[in-house]
């Protein structure tokens, strides 16, 4: 049997395909198949800021129409780029087992966040990161940074920043975990929705690739991970608010963190939620309510304004 997989051209992107395309193999070694490699509106526009551009979709229009003409039977996507609401006659079937959620200090001249000196650069490319960084040290210079992962470190390298945040899934999946400075615990940096796992997009009723797709399929990422997607999706946000939220079991309970804040960092608002396992559901829905009752409506409005 032999399909198709589309997919985005970066390196990383390449990567996380050739993961998927293991795991598929492992399961069903008869199985022969092609990438394509698809060019989307966040890589053709690499300029741009990303709170710029309409962000629905950013990294995914083009694979998911590729996908509803026939032209690939199915699509690895980095979860956290993948809206909430998706087209009709597509589906998630299958979440990879999640990877490392965290987020992660990079630099040269820097053992930690804490120890960069005041007026120093820090690139980062995501709202949700610069908010909470502003928070924590407004003495930084926060600034914009586009481009793939490779493309950031070059640019860190040459000292056009003195340290970067980037996601720990991606350095690890490219084999550049050895550029790691410093892990951000989430009590300092809340993930993005999703952040560290891979989503497998089908064609609704492609019955032989969606059997296929739930090989990979794992039911614990998805019990956390729909809980946070609830979170966004009551928040209404997107990679133009700066909001985040991260779930995962520990022991017999289900805990989540989440936050939103202003583009400045001066007004921020966490809230976690801790209940047993068995009564996680509907976590992510109470969880963005509290936030939006405790004050999340008014920084929603001011940055909507």
């Amino acid at each position: 049997m032999k399909i198709v997989l589309g997919t985005r051209g970066s390196q990383l992107a390449l990567r996380q395909s050739e993961i998927v395309i293991s795991q598929l193999k492992h399961t069903s070694p008869q199985l022969q198949i092609e990438l394509k490699v698809i060019k989307t509106t966040g890589d053709k526009n690499i300029t741009s800021p990303m709170s710029h551009m309409d962000d629905k979709g950013l990294f995914v229009k083009e694979i998911e129409k590729a996908l509803l003409e026939k032209k690939v039977d199915l699509a690895v996507h980095s979860l956290k780029d993948l809206p909430v609401d998706q087209p009709p006659g597509l589906q998630i079937s299958a979440l990879i087992k999640r990877e490392s959620p965290y987020d992660v200090f990079v630099s040269n001249q820097f053992s930690s966040l804490e120890e960069m000196e005041s007026g120093s650069i820090l690139g980062t490319g995501s709202l949700r990161r610069k908010s909470q960084l502003l928070y924590m040290r407004p003495d930084l210079r926060v600034k914009e940074i586009r481009g793939n992962v490779e493309t950031r470190l070059r640019k860190l390298d040459k000292g056009a920043y003195q340290g970067l945040i980037l996601a720990a899934c991606g350095l690890e999946r490219l084999g550049l975990g050895e550029r790691i400075t410093q892990v951000l615990p989430v009590e300092k940096m809340i993930p993005a929705v999703g952040q560290g796992s891979l989503a497998v997009e089908t064609r609704k009723g492609h019955k032989k690739i969606n059997e296929l797709c739930l090989n990979l399929h794992h039911e614990q990422t998805q019990s956390s991970i729909q809980e946070e997607r609830k979170f966004l999706n009551t928040m209404g946000g997107g990679c133009q608010v700066p909001l985040g939220c991260y779930a995962f079991f520990k022991n017999n309970y289900f805990l989540i963190k989440g936050f939103i804040g202003d583009l400045e960092g001066k007004n921020i608002i966490f809230q976690d939620l801790k209940r047993k396992k068995e009564k996680f559901r509907g976590s992510g829905l109470h969880l963005a309510q509290i936030l939006l009752n405790k004050g999340g409506r008014s920084i929603l409005k001011k940055i909507k304004k």
